[in-house]
């Protein structure tokens, strides 16, 4: 998957991650070292920040604020890192069969029926979910994020690659992370008015506006 960011216009480091200049902001990916073999795989995201362009490179203590951080520039960041993400996630296990998908279309409508939440529901490869902030389609194969007034929601699930138990969820066989990773961002986004980790606001916002307040 470094290829992958390297054609997006990252500069790979083989033992630190990957960088990306964008005038006086640079971004910064940190990946596994062990993460990164001779074919230029990518099984570990860790991090990512951005600092001052002439900063030095992957010096950590000069991590910008995301409200320094240009828009534009944090939403092309979020968007390569999700890229990549999904990529690597439909090679690690990830079926996107259209079995597979539909399985997975049938377990989160029933999860969502069971857990009451009337502003989800699922149409052909998508989860449909009415928030708050903005109406949304989670990919089901991917589980990326788009929203329905158009845009993308990078949301890079925490732990990514690292070697954890695995959730239980009923009516699915096995290890489904993929099952797993759709059914966590159609939650999230479900209630999305609870959310409060900023880049991911800052991203819905960016296409949707601020949420609109209930009729008083």
């Amino acid at each position: 998957m470094t290829r992958l960011l390297a054609a997006r216009g990252w500069t790979i480091d083989r033992y630190e991650g990957a960088s990306k200049a964008n005038g006086p902001t640079r971004a910064v990916i940190r990946i596994l070292t062990s993460a990164i073999p001779g074919e230029g795989g990518v099984a570990d995201l860790r991090e990512i920040w951005f600092q001052p362009t002439a900063a030095t490179l992957y010096d950590q203590a000069t991590a910008l604020p995301l409200d320094a951080v240009d828009p534009l520039v944090l939403s092309e960041t979020m968007r390569d890192a999700d890229l990549v993400v999904s990529v690597a996630g439909r090679g690690d296990g990830v079926s996107s069969s259209a079995e597979q998908v539909l399985r997975r279309g049938e377990l989160v409508a029933a999860l969502a029926a069971d857990l009451g939440l009337g502003n989800v529901s699922v149409d052909g490869r998508f989860a449909h979910v009415r928030g708050r902030r903005a109406s949304y389609r989670v990919h089901l194969a991917s589980a990326s994020i788009h929203l329905a007034e158009g845009g993308y929601v990078c949301v890079v699930p925490a732990g990514w690659g690292l070697d954890a138990p695995g959730l239980f969820l009923p009516f699915a066989d096995g290890d489904d992370r993929g099952t797993a990773e759709v059914m966590s961002k159609v939650l999230l986004l479900a209630a999305d008015d609870a959310i409060t980790d900023p880049s991911i606001i800052a991203q819905i916002e960016r296409h949707a506006g601020p949420p609109v307040a209930p009729p008083s």
